[in-house]
């Protein structure tokens, strides 16, 4: 059988990806690109989740991985990366449910990294998704990531109306709901054995990691902006102040909770690579985090407990 030249990787879990799967797999099928395989990794702990059933239905044939546990995100996905370097595909496609592709979002992403070399990632761009309504808004839900002063890791220009503003924008990576990596790189800048991801950041700001270890490694990463990728997202900021103070307030305590964490470890694994005016604006940042968590969000405060457990674990740089 020829190698694929991309491995698009998916995981499943529980209802949330079950009432998108037809949608995502009608635009995955509709690509103007075809040299690919879809590999997809069930974290439900059911023996036979309704996912699978699902997807068994659609495709007997298809590749599941199935660990029998919920993996989270970063370990799930280095499941899915082992695979596709299994399989000998050259790039790696990270793709959540909740999207939908514009028929050549694949081709110009692949395109990007064959002309050139020196990228180790390509970014679509993210528009957000109105699921319910069936609904592809204009509205910005991300062009890439990009760092800002204490570490902090924000979506360009999420939350805007797209006009084109951030068509040539420099950015640090792809978004963890869509983007394609050169599996070779990723080769390189792993943490151990099939470690790509840390799987220490169970869910949220992983990609954030990626990206930095990329871009502490020298490579770089590009916003293909003709590549459309339409999102429904759970978990996002905002345009303005008051944006972000709403999204958070749509956020499950869950959510609040992994990011809350993942990003103490954050500044755990880079504080060395600091200025020291960086490290200034990290104290600050933890500082009014912690105090905003006490006298607003209490319920964050236990993860200083799982950050102290997981810290040892954590790969310093």
């Amino acid at each position: 059988m020829t190698a694929p030249k991309v491995v698009i990787g998916l995981i499943t879990y529980g209802q949330h990806s079950l009432q998108y799967l037809s949608d995502f797999l009608a635009g995955l099928e509709g690509q103007t690109y075809r040299d690919y395989e879809l590999v997809v990794l069930d974290n439900s702990e059911a023996a036979e989740s309704a996912n699978y059933l699902w997807l068994r239905q659609y495709n007997d044939n298809l590749r599941i991985i199935r660990p029998g546990v919920n993996l989270g995100f970063g370990a799930g996905f280095n499941l899915l990366i082992r695979a596709a370097r299994e399989l000998e595909a050259e790039y790696f496609f990270v793709a959540n449910a909740d999207t939908y592709w514009q028929p050549d979002a694949l081709a110009l992403l692949v395109s990007a990294l064959e002309t050139k070399p020196s990228l180790a990632a390509a970014a679509p761009k993210v528009l957000q998704w109105d699921f319910k309504h069936k609904i592809f808004s204009g509205t910005i839900d991300t062009c890439g990531l990009v760092l800002r002063s204490g570490l902090r890791f924000i979506d360009l220009g999420q939350g805007e109306v797209d006009a084109g503003q951030y068509d040539q924008a420099a950015i640090l990576g792809p978004s963890g709901c869509a983007g394609l990596w050169r599996l070779s790189v990723l080769e390189q800048i792993k943490e151990g054995d099939d470690q790509y991801f840390d799987a220490n950041f169970f869910m949220y700001k992983e990609d954030c990691d990626l990206a930095y270890r990329l871009n502490l490694a020298g490579w770089s990463s590009a916003l293909v902006s003709q590549a459309i990728v339409y999102h429904e997202r759970t978990a996002s900021g905002g345009a303005s102040l008051q944006a972000t103070l709403a999204a958070r307030a749509g956020k499950s305590r869950q959510v609040k909770k992994w990011s809350f964490l993942n990003q103490l470890l954050l500044w755990t694994k880079y504080w060395h690579r600091q200025s020291w005016w960086q490290k200034v604006m990290i104290v600050t940042r933890c500082k009014l985090t912690s105090a905003y968590a006490l006298l607003f969000e209490p319920y964050l405060l236990p993860e200083f407990l799982n950050w102290w457990r997981l810290r040892t674990k954590l790969k310093r740089y």
